[in-house]
This record gives C-alpha cells, sequence and structure tokens, in this order.
C-alpha cells in the first residue's frame, strides 16, 4: 500500500506511521542527492562532485562496496 501512495505521489503517513514515513522521506532526500554511481564505477565519474554531507559520503562508499549485478538491477 505504502508503494502505491508514494508512487501516486501520495503521502505515505497513513499507511505506515509518522516515525517510518518521516524516515523515509529523509532517505529520499538523501537519494537525491548522491552521485551517479554507475558513471563512477564505469571510470567515467572524472568531473562527479562528491558529496559533502557525511550520511551522502558514507552511502556513495557503501555502494561502491555492492557488486555490479546487486548496485543496477
Amino acid at each position: 500500500m505504502a508503494s502505491a501512495l508514494h508512487h501516486a505521489e501520495l503521502d505515505i503517513t497513513p499507511a505506515v506511521g509518522v516515525a517510518t514515513a518521516t524516515e523515509f522521506q529523509a532517505f529520499i532526500q538523501l537519494y537525491k542527492t548522491l552521485p551517479n554511481l554507475r558513471l563512477i564505477l564505469e571510470g567515467k565519474g572524472d568531473r562527479i562532485p562528491w558529496p559533502q554531507e557525511p550520511s551522502a559520503k558514507y552511502a556513495s562508499l557503501k555502494n561502491k562496496g555492492l557488486p555490479r549485478n546487486k548496485l543496477f538491477k
């Protein structure tokens, strides 16, 4: 249900509660700041700015360690 609400660009709070909806919105905001990891892993990321916010840096580094088939499904 929450997925359907999100894809319809509606508030997911009624489906998951305030705490979970707040955490999800924080995740979405963070996700929007991440660099294009596909370009980086393909060796084309020379001019891509690295995130300055600590959690965005962590998320980017964490994703770089994943196998390519898991990252780009």
